[in-house]
C-alpha cells in the first residue's frame, strides 16, 4: 500500500471529512470506487457522467442520483398540489438568464 505522502492531493482531508482513514479512503478510491454525496456511499466509478471541470474528470453524484434529483426538480417546477394534479409553473425569461 502507498505511504501517506504519496496520496493524491485532497485524500486526506476528503477521508476526514467522510470519518474514516485515508488508508481506508484510498483503498476505495484505488478499487475504482467514488464517493457519491447524494446517497452518501462509495460508488463504481462507471456509474459517474463526466465533468471535465473536477480533477478527476467526473461529477460528484452518480447517474440514480442525478436522475433522482431531476426528476423531483422536474415536479417542483411542475407545481404538484394535493390532489396529485399539475399546475405548470412558468418561470420567467429574466430568472433563466441569470447564470
Amino acid at each position: 500500500m502507498a505511504t501517506l505522502t504519496s496520496y493524491p492531493r485532497g485524500w486526506k482531508g476528503a477521508g476526514k471529512r467522510l470519518g474514516m482513514s485515508v488508508e481506508n479512503y484510498a483503498r476505495e478510491r484505488y478499487a475504482g470506487r467514488k464517493w457519491c454525496y447524494a446517497c452518501s456511499s462509495f460508488v463504481s466509478g462507471s456509474f459517474f457522467r463526466h465533468n471535465s471541470t473536477k480533477a478527476d474528470g467526473l461529477r460528484s453524484e452518480c447517474i440514480a442520483c442525478h436522475q433522482l434529483q431531476k426528476y423531483a426538480s422536474r415536479q417542483i417546477r411542475r407545481g404538484i398540489n394535493s390532489q396529485g394534479l399539475t399546475t405548470i409553473i412558468r418561470i420567467p425569461q429574466s430568472a433563466k438568464r441569470q447564470s
